[in-house]
Order: C-alpha cells, then sequence, then structure tokens
C-alpha cells in the first residue's frame, strides 16, 4: 500500500521539497539541518529569528470520533 501511495504522490508531484521523514534523501536529520541554515542565513543578514516547536503526543487520542 505504502509503494503504491507514494508512486502515486511523486508522479502526481503531490509532494514539496520540505516535507521529510519519509521521502528517499529526505530524512528527518536533513529537516533539522536545512533548519540550522536557515537561521544562519538569516542571522547574518542580521535579522531575528525565533522558533516556536509544539509537540503534540497522542493528538489524534483527543479526538471525538461520532
Amino acid at each position: 500500500m505504502y509503494n503504491r501511495l507514494n508512486s502515486y504522490m511523486v508522479m502526481n508531484n503531490c509532494l514539496t521539497d520540505s516535507q521529510f521523514g519519509f521521502k528517499d534523501k529526505h530524512s528527518t536529520s536533513m529537516a533539522i539541518l536545512r533548519l540550522v541554515a536557515q537561521i544562519a542565513t538569516e542571522i547574518d543578514k542580521g535579522n531575528v529569528t525565533l522558533g516556536v516547536f509544539i509537540h503534540l503526543s497522542k493528538a489524534f487520542d483527543t479526538i471525538d470520533v461520532l
């Protein structure tokens, strides 16, 4: 099922370059490296950077199902 869904998403260009974790050559480590590079670039430009990180543990366990 995964292979069929992944093939469909790739063939129809549904995934962006900023999606990580389940694409080839797009690991979660690469996401962190991209984030650090973007922060460093903005600091070099003299801009203030801010990050808000929210961890939603078991977020979908709290959704009521009718």
